[in-house]
């Protein structure tokens, strides 16, 4: 017998729950491809940096301003140092977060008792399958995600150090 959610389900509601992996693989397909030069890496810090003060405009309390005010004394020291070499490390590491976002979003739940569900529970409730077939259609889809990004930041960015040195 259907659930209540199976009874009333749209195929908008799905989009809707699709659209934040799908929404978190492309960012992070983005920031890992720009991970492979310098220059590329840059653009995407100045999306990065804008896109954390958003957040200092609405920061409640004092820790959550210092950690978002830290984050990006740390971004600004990654792009000023050794030509940015290490901003690619930084901006890789952020795409990897952002594209296994799925991951993240699976363990909290199962791990730690959290009050709202993954998106894998909810498309578990709608479509039917249990969650950690969710779980795993998924994160084989960023699996494909990732593995596509790195192969195009290698066969796009064929640059040696020097060569990124120069250009940045």
């Amino acid at each position: 017998m259907p659930t209540f959610a199976q009874t009333f389900w749209s195929p908008s509601a799905i989009a809707t729950l699709a659209a934040g992996y799908i929404g978190s693989s492309i960012v992070g397909f983005v920031f890992i491809f720009c991970g492979f030069h310098i220059v590329a890496s840059k653009a995407c810090a100045l999306v990065l940096h804008f896109g954390l003060l958003v957040p200092v405009l609405r920061a409640d309390h004092w820790i959550a301003f210092a950690s978002i005010i830290v984050c990006e004394a740390i971004l600004i020291g990654l792009w000023f140092g050794d030509h940015g070499n290490a901003l690619r490390f930084y901006i890789l590491f952020v795409g990897v977060m952002n594209l296994f976002y799925v991951v993240w979003d699976y363990v909290d739940e199962r791990l730690f008792d959290k009050r709202n569900t993954s998106d894998c529970a909810q498309f578990s409730e709608l479509l039917g399958w249990p969650i950690s077939s969710w779980a795993i259609f998924w994160f084989i889809y960023d699996a494909l995600v990732f593995t596509s990004a790195i192969f195009a930041g290698i066969c796009v960015f064929r640059r040696s150090d020097e060569d990124m040195y120069y250009e940045a």
